[in-house]
């Protein structure tokens, strides 16, 4: 474990652990944990008897009662001696919801709200280790903690989903975001017995994976490289990482750098580039990255064409690289399946810069 760790970070990666306030009843550590009062109990029964939840792949877990002093010491604890034994950089906390709970949950302490215990799991731990990121979050956790959207299936609906949830995240405090897996958080069953059949529809992936690339973070379930079949999706993928590596990278540290000061949202509605138009409130799949880069992706199947809205202003063509003015709607933007509309902002004096008369 440990020369598989070193490895990794000599590669340049980091190592994050995921972490569950649940602990499996197989667990060495259960008999431990309740020798000590360590688990929410049922209320109004033997209080030396946990109560019992289940959790994912755990069928049978008890549930760390966060408000006890002697819970959190051992917890913060463990997490050390983790970072000291493996160097690990990071933990995600998996908190769960309180429909996860057991039903009839008693803590040492009452919680005004039954979801307050991820608040309380989250601010005893952050204390003692590095936290990256949270499945969920009631409150806004400390800068620049990540929060994950919800989960959800490969299908077109949820690509949909992705860009107005993003923005409801970001204009109600939640900057730092962290998305699901490109093609979706799990797969529908499919009775296709083709060696690619458990993956995500080749074209929703491509979809998807476009519209991450201008995202915070980028996560995998399923690699590129898995699409055997088509040496196209893995071409796509270097062709996205170097435009990530060499445009969005830098627009998205500039605006971390904001949403750190001000709490601002690094994925905006385009609204907030120019309050005074119109337009602008009604657009639901376009985004953009801080006030320079407008992304608008193709969300349906089978579609290489989409009307998009460019707001006030200059802006670039990242296709072709043609110059638009704005404030313009653009009926029929042709859009190839390897490629995703985005325009960058430019000053005002560019040179060339004419207003586009579009297509009725």
């Amino acid at each position: 474990m440990k020369d598989t760790i070193r490895m990794i970070h000599r590669r340049g990666f980091r190592i994050t652990l995921s972490v569950q306030p649940f602990i499996e009843t197989e667990s060495e550590n259960f008999p431990h944990t309740v020798k000590e009062n360590m688990l929410i109990t049922e209320r109004g029964s033997d209080k030396r008897i946990p109560a019992l939840t289940r959790y994912k792949s755990l069928l049978s877990a008890g549930m760390f009662d966060v408000t006890s002093n002697k819970t959190v010491h051992w917890l913060q604890s463990k997490l050390r001696q983790l970072v000291a034994e493996y160097n690990i950089d990071s933990f995600f906390l998996d908190l769960g919801t309180a429909y996860d709970m057991p039903r009839y949950h008693a803590f040492k302490r009452n919680l005004s709200n039954p979801d307050e215990f991820k608040t309380q799991f989250v601010d005893h731990l952050i204390r003692s280790v590095n936290i990256s990121g949270l499945s969920g979050a009631i409150y806004r956790p400390p800068a620049p903690v990540f929060v994950s959207l919800p989960v959800l299936p490969s299908t077109w609906e949820s690509l949909q989903l992705i860009i107005p949830t993003a923005l409801t995240y970001g204009i109600i405090g939640y900057p730092f975001l962290l998305p699901g897996p490109v093609g979706g958080d799990y797969s529908l069953e499919s009775t296709d017995p083709s060696k690619e059949a458990w993956l995500p529809d080749k074209e929703l992936y491509i979809r998807w994976l476009q519209l991450s690339t201008f995202l915070p973070v980028i996560r995998y379930s399923h690699l590129p490289s898995e699409y055997t079949t088509d040496k196209m999706v893995l071409d796509l993928a270097r062709n996205l990482t170097r435009l990530r590596e060499n445009t969005i990278n830098e627009l998205l540290l500039k605006y971390k750098k904001e949403a750190l000061l001000t709490g601002a949202p690094l994925i905006r509605p385009l609204w907030m580039l120019d309050p005074s138009d119109s337009n602008c409130y009604t657009v639901s799949n376009e985004f953009l990255i801080g006030e320079e880069l407008l992304v608008a992706p193709i969300l349906n199947p089978g579609t290489f064409e989409r009307e998009l809205y460019l707001p006030a202003g200059f802006w670039r063509d990242g296709i072709d690289g043609s110059k638009k003015r704005g404030p313009i709607t653009l009926p029929h933007y042709r859009v190839q399946l390897h490629e995703i509309a985005y325009f960058r902002k430019i000053p005002e004096n560019a040179a060339g810069v004419k207003r586009v008369n579009p297509t009725p």
